[in-house]
């Protein structure tokens, strides 16, 4: 005869299932906060960067202008434009295709949150068997 302290296997398979789903909901919201703080963290520098970007372009095509003014001193102003873009395409091309390959290499995981879940799943199916 069972003693009023012990459960039966149904009940334990229920608080299992039942601890799982608080595991898995604490690892979601672990998750958020931690993307969350990531994302907080790059406001600013974010915004810095863009306004620095700008300036930095507006600063650059000023001083690609004044380029072609200097060859246009001394060549057709068809022939200064087209030298500026012979040098700079290539330039651009190496940059774009550089910046694509490293923003393929980010991955945005929350690298603790995945660990963390599957030591949970581990543990839990440790607790089945």
């Amino acid at each position: 005869m069972a003693q009023p302290n012990e459960r039966s296997i149904p009940e334990v398979f229920s608080d299992i299932a039942h601890h799982i789903q608080e595991i898995v909901r604490s690892e979601l919201l672990l998750a958020e906060v931690e993307i969350k703080q990531e994302g907080q963290k790059a406001v600013q520098p974010v915004a810095r960067l863009c306004v620095g970007a700008g300036l930095g372009m507006f600063a650059f095509g000023f001083f690609l202008l004044m380029c072609m003014f200097l060859l246009w001193q001394v060549l057709p102003w068809w022939l200064g434009a087209l030298i500026i873009w012979v040098v700079l395409a290539p330039v651009a091309l190496i940059l774009l295709s550089s910046g694509v390959i490293g923003l393929r290499r980010i991955h945005p995981t929350p690298e603790r949150t995945v660990r963390t879940v599957k030591e949970n799943v581990q543990w839990a199916k440790e607790q089945m068997h």
